[in-house]
């Protein structure tokens, strides 16, 4: 037991305002499209207010688009430090997968692999309208949102211009032994596991495991702050559970991935808990001129964790495109 004095108890309220503050700040210009029955938040920096004035509609249209895509337990935020980075002669989208952060949590299907690309698709089509036909999009992607751009540049090879991934599992033996990530995919109690994992209490834990050095509590509380609401801890509770049917999709992503033709680069972080890094140049190999690089000191949250080197992989690639920032 212990007591807080006022002044301390006021700092941390304090504080905890501040991170919502800075949160909503953030999803500010984010917007709101109904796809296949989730209510989906995303960020589109082509509709940000600049000053006092707003882009003006159609404007900017021949600029290159950036699509990026998170994976399990975060959110846009994730990619707050490539918005700052790349927000200019690039068009940036970046949605909140369904069930995460400001997404909505009770989703009107399974939260498989296959409804989240069913989703994707039509996320696409609705945000992305085409005149004549679609426009290639770099993509971006991490953990889970990773998968689904894989998947993506293998079905639309003409509608993906380049394709970063990091720290995603295609390869099931690179799958470093986790109880608790095995326990959560296995059938019918995965999901129970899932429930108990998702205790509001093991929530930080469990997020800090994921970084090789865990971020300040400013970042930290911005991240969990969502899983103080218990729907978005069943959402992850669920999430989880759906993993025990993605094996046929991963060996099937690995069957085809000599198939993307794009410009490709994998990131990973080498000390990740989840995924060994060993598996970088093995996706590399499979993809013609595609290149890997695996950061050290750093853990499954390369974007959050090293910013700038991730930036400077994706300005390297724009660059050798032709996209300047």
């Amino acid at each position: 037991h212990y007591a807080l004095t006022w002044t301390q108890f006021n700092s941390i309220k304090l504080l905890s305002e501040s991170n919502l503050q800075e949160l909503n700040d953030f999803y500010r210009f984010h917007h709101e499209v109904l796809i296949n029955g989730a209510l989906t938040r995303y960020f589109d920096s082509d509709s940000v207010v600049w000053g006092h004035a707003k882009r003006e509609p159609g404007l900017l249209d021949d600029r290159p688009v950036i699509l990026a895509l998170h994976g399990f337990g975060t959110s846009s935020y994730l990619f707050r430090h490539l918005i700052t980075e790349f927000d200019g002669a690039t068009r940036l989208i970046v949605p909140d997968l369904p069930g995460f952060g400001r997404s909505a949590k009770k989703l009107p299907w399974s939260p498989r692999f296959k409804s989240y690309y069913t989703w994707l698709e039509g996320f696409l089509r609705s945000v992305l309208p085409f005149r004549d036909k679609p426009r290639p999009v770099h993509i971006v992607g991490h953990d889970y949102g990773a998968l689904l751009a894989l998947q993506w540049t293998i079905d639309h090879p003409e509608e993906v211009a380049s394709l970063v991934c990091g720290n995603t599992l295609v390869c099931l033996e690179q799958l470093k032994p986790n109880p608790a990530l095995f326990a959560s995919m296995m059938p019918i109690i995965g999901q129970r596991f899932g429930l108990l994992m998702s205790r509001q209490r093991l929530i930080t834990p469990l997020f800090k495991s994921l970084f090789k050095q865990p971020p300040n509590r400013r970042v930290l509380d911005s991240y969990i702050g969502p899983y103080r609401q218990r729907e978005a801890r069943l959402a992850l509770a669920r999430s989880l559970a759906g993993l025990a049917t993605i094996a046929p999709t991963l060996i099937s992503i690995r069957r085809n991935l000599g198939k993307i033709q794009c410009p490709s680069s994998f990131l990973f972080g080498k000390d990740d808990p989840l995924i060994r890094s060993q598996q970088a140049p093995i996706l590399a190999e499979m993809i013609q001129g595609s290149r890997y690089r695996c950061l050290p000191g750093v853990g499954h949250m390369p974007f959050e964790e090293a910013p700038a080197a991730v930036c400077a992989e994706i300005s390297a690639m724009l660059s050798k495109l032709g996209v300047h920032h």
